[in-house]
């Protein structure tokens, strides 16, 4: 899964291309007009930004936590 290879830094090509078109749909980019420029599968896609977006999630918790632990 594309998500492991992110989180350690070991992309392949396919990856990057996968990984920066997540990104571009984070940043609020239509999905079919993305995977037609990068040319990715858009199941694999969909999966990746969802566990973007969780660990987007999970990162904003952790933050609230350690912001009331601090006060």
């Amino acid at each position: 899964m594309a998500i492991e290879r992110v989180l350690i830094g070991q992309l392949t090509a396919e990856d990057a291309d996968l990984y920066s078109a997540a990104r571009e749909i984070l940043a609020g980019a239509c999905i079919q007009s993305t995977v037609d420029i990068y040319g990715v599968d858009r199941s694999a896609l969909v999966e990746l930004v969802c566990e973007l977006r969780e660990l987007e999630r999970h990162y904003a918790r952790m933050s609230l936590i350690t912001d009331e632990e601090e006060q």
